[in-house]
């Protein structure tokens, strides 16, 4: 059961007032309008019945009669339309420093992944799970710990591969809409034999974001085209930092750690046109 806090705040979500079908008359989505927060019941709906309501609010404004049908078959095959969908992700960028044979190697990293809890509007989801990629890009040579002196360059160190992370939930906070995940962290990264070859790691992470859940859905329209987005799910700003051993394939071990700041974004959809020569 979801509280009654969790539910009031699951079902906020903004809303964009659109004219409809070329008629100059402004329609609310479906609900009602508070300054561009919407209020919606508790027991709000699944994903799918979202996206059919968006569809319902989208395609009469565009079938209404044959001059819109002729300009959205022509539209289909033309360079004058944009659509585009994102996956409810979350995607990372921080400072790496690893250890390999008493080595201090530091450098930067990059993933972005789907992830379940970036599609969710539960304020109190408890659970992750997420598949991505993983992008790596390391100085090869360091120096020895022991040392003052930092050893000459010899270049970059590359690799990239994929990850599975799994994280619960450690602490919520639904009033300041804060919260931290601890997870576990899995990689496989791939390299050429110059820059180390492929190597495998298990990290452990802790993660602290601010979050904010909603849904809502809008479009747009004029004599030259129109348009219409909609989203669902979760967003966050927020700092992670892991930590945890890699082996690579010749069994070199190494530690590995990397801090920076993570960012969800919800599933997003949106399509535009412009028939109209500037």
């Amino acid at each position: 059961m979801v509280s009654a806090k969790a539910a009031q705040f699951s079902s906020i979500r903004f809303s964009f007032s659109f004219r409809r079908c070329w008629q100059g008359q402004e329609s609310d989505v479906g609900a009602t309008d508070t300054g561009g927060l919407v209020a919606l019941e508790p027991q709000t709906p699944g994903f799918a019945s979202h996206l059919v309501r968006v569809l319902e609010w989208s395609i009469p404004c565009f079938m209404n009669d044959m001059r819109l049908v002729a300009i959205a078959v022509l539209c289909l095959g033309s360079s004058a339309c944009i659509a585009g969908a994102l996956p409810p992700t979350r995607s990372d960028i921080g400072t790496t420093l690893q250890q390999p044979n008493g080595e201090v190697r530091t450098g930067v990293r990059m993933s972005t992944g789907a992830h379940y809890a970036s599609a969710t509007l539960n304020a109190e989801q408890d659970y992750d799970i997420g598949v991505g990629y993983v992008y790596e890009r390391v100085d090869e040579s360091g120096r020895d710990i022991g040392d003052t002196k930092t050893a000459s360059a010899s270049g970059p160190r590359t690799s990239q591969g994929a990850y599975v992370s799994v994280a619960r939930l450690l602490t919520n906070n639904l009033r300041e809409h804060h919260r931290t995940w601890l997870g576990v962290k899995a990689e496989y990264l791939h390299a050429s034999a110059d820059d180390g070859g492929d190597s495998v790691s298990i990290l452990a992470r802790g993660t602290w974001e601010i979050f904010g859940a909603g849904e809502g859905g809008g479009g747009y329209s004029d004599d030259c085209g129109g348009g219409a987005g909609y989203a669902y799910g979760t967003t966050a700003l927020g700092l992670f930092a892991e930590a945890g051993a890699r082996r690579s394939l010749d069994n070199e071990a190494s530690f590995a750690a990397t801090a920076g700041v993570s960012v969800r974004l919800p599933f997003l959809f949106g399509f535009a046109y412009n028939l109209c020569n500037d």
